[in-house]
Order: C-alpha cells, then structure tokens, then sequence
C-alpha cells in the first residue's frame, strides 16, 4: 500500500508539473474532449498496429488547438528564452510592422496647434521554416491513463522544443532556419536577403561584441561589464535586461562577487541577476552557450513568429524489441532580432565570444551523391551542357562548375555550358552546395 500510495504521488507530482495549475476536473474536461480522445486514439492505434506490422504510419493529425496552450506552458518549463522573446501567430506571409527612431514630442502653448511627429515605419518579412525531431515512448505508458499519456506526449514534445528553441534564438544561421542574435551581432556587411522595408542595417560586430580582458577581476569585473551592458540600447523596450549564460560562467561570476558581511557570513552579489546592473540571469547548458561567454539585452525585442501545424507521425521499426514506439514531431516558426542594437555579446576573463554554433546537418535534404558521365566530348568552338544526376533523387540543390584547362574549354560557373576553344582536355569540376563534387574529362576535337 505504501509503495502504491509513492506511485500515486509520483504521478500526481508529474501530472502538476504538465498541467500546470489545472484542476483535476479541468484536466479530466480537457481529456473528454472530442478533438483530444481522436488525438490519443490515434496515438494508441498507432502503437497497436506497429505490434502487428511494424510499418512506419503517418498519422496525419494536428494537434489540438486545446493542447497547444498547454504545450507552450510546458516549452517555458525547457526553454529559458522563450519567456522573454515577443512570440506572434502569423499565417500566409508575416510581416511586422515597426516605427523608426522614437520621435520627440513639442511643448506649445495650452491653446496652441499640436506639431507633427515624424515616425516611419518599417515592415519586416519572416518566413517558414520546420523543425522536426522524433521521441521514444515506453509503449506501458502509452497504456495508461489519458491524463499520463497526454503528459508524457506535452513533456517529451516541451523538451525537445525546449531546447532547440534556446540555441536557434541564440544562434540560429538564418539559413534554412530562423535568424539568432549572435549571428546578426556578427554580420560585416548586409546581407542580400534584408529586406528592403526593414529597418535601416547597422554594423554591429565591433560595437556590440565584446572582449574583457582576463586583468579585470572582482569588482573591476562588474565595472567592465556595467560599461559593457551600456553598448545595447534599450531605448525601445520596455521589460528589463536579460543575462545568458552557462553553468561555468555563472558560477565564475558568482566566485568573483564573493564577500563576507558582518556576521562572517559568506554572500555573493550574483543570485539570480546581475548586481548593480540588474536584470535577470538565465543559465543555459553549456552546449549552448560556450564558457565565458555571455549574451546581454532586451529579449523582448527578438520576434518569434509561430505557424499553427505540429504534426506527428511515429513507428516502431527500429525500437520493436525494446517495447517502444517513435513519434515524430515538426513545428513551423520563423524568427529575428528586429532591434539588433538592443544585445551585446561580452566575453570575459580574456576570452573571445563565439559568434556561432553548429546545428544539425539537414542529411534529409542534401544531395549525398552526384553523377557525371565519366567523359564527354564537344567540337572547338561548340557548346555542351552538362547535367549531374542527384542522389537520393528528388534532392535540389545549387551547382558552381568549373574547369581545369580553361585553355582547351571554358565553361559557364552557373549554368555548367561549356564552349570548345582548342584541341584537347579539361577536367571538369561541379560542387553542390554542401560542398559534394563530381567530375568528368571533357574532349575538345577539331571543328568538323
């Protein structure tokens, strides 16, 4: 009786955790709806049927506009900054609008005419990007209760988003993916995709990336970084500063705030926020945020903008043994520091900020082979066109070609032509744009 009377609590403890402040009737109201009994049908079925088939199933099935609030509680619980950033729900093109430099307002008489202000406003496009992964669940708690399966499901979902969340609003590329705000710290030239209706593009890789050197220590530490927090303007936010960093740093921070009060009492200034400055402390892993590496700024002012559409699909393949079943999940968001003067990357005790991180390759969609004919022949003065074959087929990809003896046969970087000039060979080259090449031995006969 006691050992069940543990199990209980243990389940009760988890369920609060996932539901948050939900009662018990309120969670039971959720789970009877009709939208969420086809949800966790579904989710059961597909475990059933992979007992017998083991195929893999694309369930197909959004998930419930009711769970959807409950998930992004949950992803506050994984995903530190996901609470400071400003989250908009966008469908079809997103676009924000933006005013300019904040004008100031005229004194007049009582009775006087009010002046015009003078605002401009900027509009900036965010696009569709899909993150996707897969979970493990034990098929035994696929078998309990709605309430358990649905936790273990808003959990493992939270988690995952959670945490690829935190690295992509920190360094996301802006490629194929959303914009982080380090990468735009370190940006030297515009890039072409800006939008022409956006804010005017500001420098910011020498005013906003910093380096303390390793002499400054202790309060001399704190002095650097309160002269440090100056180089990101808040003038356009209105929540408070928000520190990032790692286990490592926070703790060398702490260590640097040390003293001992009247009492004899060790106390360190760093609890939580940053002393004298202020602002909160949001500690992120370590293969996150690299050590002695930390990000400072006004969060509100990065714009995540969420496309309805999380999916799920799973299987059983490649867990049948161990009694378990995948699902996978994608979610849709797009997003950018619309104000990047408003953040500043500071390295301290000497050490340089990383200004990127390496994400997960998208093998999915790349070219794993190309395929040339082993020759090729063309007549001085005559033109060929080549064509690689991709592997897996479907794959797109960009090319750049190019040709070893451009004295026997030139060749267009983009389209691939090439043109005959004198009798001979050349070595063709082509790359696609993960960097997979190929090639081929081009002849050039004499002109017939």
């Amino acid at each position: 009786e006691e050992t069940m009377n543990h199990f209980d609590r243990g389940h009760s403890q988890a369920r609060a955790l996932v539901y948050g402040t939900m009662t018990r009737q309120e969670q039971t109201e959720m789970i009877q709806r009709q939208d969420v009994q086809e949800f966790l049908g579904d989710i059961r079925s597909a475990m059933r049927s992979k007992r017998q088939s083991r195929a893999i199933n694309n369930i197909g099935l959004t998930i419930p506009e009711v769970f959807l609030g409950l998930l992004r509680q949950n992803v506050l619980l994984y995903s530190k900054l996901t609470g400071h950033v400003t989250v908009s729900h966008v469908h079809g093109e997103g676009r924000v609008l933006l005013s300019g430099d904040i004008p100031e307002a005229v004194w007049t008489e009582c009775c006087g005419n009010l002046n015009e202000l003078s605002i401009t406003f900027y509009q900036d496009a965010f696009g569709c990007w899909k993150l996707g992964g897969y979970f493990v669940v034990c098929n035994a708690n696929l078998e309990d209760s709605d309430l358990d399966l649905a936790a273990e499901v808003l959990t493992t979902l939270a988690q995952s988003i959670g945490y690829t969340d935190d690295k992509t609003i920190l360094y996301g590329t802006g490629t194929n993916m959303p914009l982080g705000i380090i990468p735009r710290l370190a940006q030297e030239s515009q890039p072409a995709s800006y939008p022409a209706t956006a804010r005017p593009w500001a420098d910011l890789h020498t005013t906003n990336i910093l380096t303390i050197a390793n002499t400054y220590t202790g309060l001399g530490l704190f002095q650097q970084l309160v002269l440090a927090a100056g180089s990101a303007k808040g003038k356009y936010a209105r929540g408070e500063k928000t520190w990032v960093m790692n286990e490592f740093t926070y703790n060398y921070l702490m260590a640097q705030a040390m003293n001992v009060d009247a009492a004899g009492a060790i106390t360190s200034g760093v609890n939580g926020t940053m002393p004298v400055i202020g602002g909160k402390i949001e500690i992120l892993p370590d293969s996150i945020v690299p050590d002695y590496n930390i990000l400072m700024g006004y969060f509100e002012l990065y714009r995540k903008a969420e496309r309805a559409g999380e999916k799920y699909a799973s299987s059983d393949e490649y867990f049948f043994l161990s009694d378990q079943t995948v699902f996978k999940a994608t979610v849709r968001w797009d997003g950018k520091p619309l104000i990047a003067e408003a953040f500043v990357l500071i390295g301290i005790n000497g050490t340089a900020p990383t200004t990127s991180a390496s994400f997960v390759g998208d093998g999915a969609n790349e070219p794993q082979a190309l395929l040339l004919p082993a020759t090729a022949t063309v007549r001085v003065g005559g033109t060929l066109t080549l064509k690689p074959t991709v592997l897996p087929y479907g794959v797109r990809t960009s090319f750049s070609w190019a040709s070893a003896t451009t004295a026997k046969a030139t060749i267009n970087s983009v389209t691939g032509e090439i043109t005959g000039v004198s009798t001979g060979s050349s070595v063709i080259t082509v790359t696609a744009a993960n960097g997979l090449t190929a090639q081929t031995t081009v002849t050039v006969e004499a002109a017939g």
